[in-house]
């Protein structure tokens, strides 16, 4: 017995007569009978009996009709599976990404996607300015990018991760806040450290302000990501961090509080609005997923 048997027996059965299941396979009326005697041959039972032009299935027919069937769907979908990995076996994929990302939440889906298609490159760019990730996915420079906040720009599909909680970090030595945390306005009256304006923590914290008609005092403004924690732990200031951030501060030395009340940013997975390539439609729905919440920083339900 092999596949091409089988799939003349489920032609004959779905045309109704081996002509039909000749004409819509495309081959010739003496090979699709003598499959199909073959077959018997092989199985000890006739399959088919005339009626009158056309044929039925036997009850051995009928019988052999659904696995047969289900074997068909089988090799479709493998083949199918197959066809996709053989799509994304090469090539390039270029995302973005925010900084305070790259370590967490797009190191995780970017893992995983390199152990299961090994031969694709993935170039990441770098960019601390959420609206800028925005135009780098709209204008094609990457694929898909990940951010802060489901986006409404026209063209432009988020897809949600989960959500942050951001912290304050102060410095060592500072004085343990309450169990609930420190209020907004506390933090705020104290030196900070903080990214320039547009990038991601800081824009989220002036948002804060603004709501509470607070103005922070901003003692040290640096635009190297990197240089915060140790700033803070030097005591030059305070700081709010996202989660990865702060347990590097508190390892330190830092002092780390949530913030009353709590301060949450979104996460998404932005990509264009149109067809993306093999390499992009695999790495979406690993993000899709990705159990981000096992890693303590997100919750899911954002």
């Amino acid at each position: 017995m092999d596949l091409r048997q089988i799939e003349m027996v489920v032609a004959v059965v779905d045309q109704g007569g081996i002509s039909r299941a000749a004409q819509a396979l495309g081959i010739a009326q003496p090979s699709v009978s003598q499959a199909v005697r073959k077959l018997e041959d092989e199985l000890g039972v006739a399959l088919f009996r005339k009626s009158g032009r056309s044929v039925e299935l036997t009850d051995a027919g009928s019988a052999f009709e659904g696995p047969a069937r289900a074997i068909l769907r089988g090799v479709a979908t493998l083949e199918a599976t197959v066809a996709a990995h053989r799509e994304v076996a090469a090539g390039v994929l270029r995302i973005g990404t925010l900084p305070t990302l790259a370590a967490t939440v797009a190191a995780g889906v970017i893992a995983t996607f390199r152990r299961r298609h090994p031969a694709v490159t993935v170039q990441i760019a770098d960019e601390r300015r959420p609206p800028r990730l925005l135009d780098m996915v709209a204008d094609g420079r990457c694929e898909l990018a990940f951010s802060e906040y489901p986006t409404r720009r026209p063209g432009l599909v988020s897809v949600p991760l989960g959500r942050q909680e951001l912290v304050a970090v102060l410095p060592p030595g500072s004085a343990a806040p309450a169990k609930r945390g420190i209020p907004l306005a506390d933090l705020v009256a104290l030196p900070l450290v903080l990214a320039q304006p547009g990038t991601s923590v800081r824009e989220q914290l002036t948002a804060a302000c603004d709501e509470q008609g607070l103005t922070p005092w901003v003692a040290v403004e640096v635009p190297q990501r990197e240089a915060i924690v140790p700033l803070v732990v030097g005591g030059a200031g305070a700081t709010v961090a996202p989660p990865e951030q702060a347990q590097e501060a508190a390892a330190a030395g830092a002092v780390i509080s949530p913030l009353d009340p709590p301060m949450w940013r979104e996460l998404s997975l932005i990509h264009p609005d149109r067809d993306l390539s093999p390499a992009a439609a695999a790495m979406l729905a690993i993000a899709r997923q990705a159990s981000v919440a096992a890693t303590g920083m997100l919750v899911p339900g954002a």
